[in-house]
């Protein structure tokens, strides 16, 4: 089941290029706060389901993450001592300066959850 365009909601605290959607765990329905007296966790297991709309795409002729800063940034989320948590505070401050094709974001998607063994 989707949510028709017009009837997704943008929750004031995200932005115009931080929009989020059809948010399930464990394929139950629930909205994703970042900021507020409860923001969300990151569990440490489940299946997180979500759409993650992009209104802004790269200007035309822009190019991917080169290699090397993606293997860095691969390794420095590996490395990271703050669980899924830190992982996304860092993939985030990668995105607001780096563009990522899809292949590098399926890649960085299974670093998450690497604590849940």
């Amino acid at each position: 089941h989707t949510v028709p365009p017009e009837r997704a909601t943008l929750p004031q605290n995200k932005t115009k290029r931080d929009m989020l959607r059809n948010e399930k765990l464990n394929g139950v329905r629930f909205t994703l706060r970042h900021k507020g007296p409860d923001p969300w966790k990151i569990p440490n297991e489940g299946i997180l389901e979500l759409d993650v709309i992009v209104t802004d795409p790269p200007e035309p002729g822009t190019q991917p993450m080169d290699s090397d800063d993606f293997r860095f940034l691969g390794r420095v989320m590996e490395a990271s001592t703050n669980g899924d948590q830190g992982r996304m505070h860092i993939l985030k401050q990668a995105c607001s300066a780096h563009y990522l094709d899809i292949s590098q974001a399926l890649v960085l998607l299974f670093k998450f959850g690497l604590d849940s063994s």
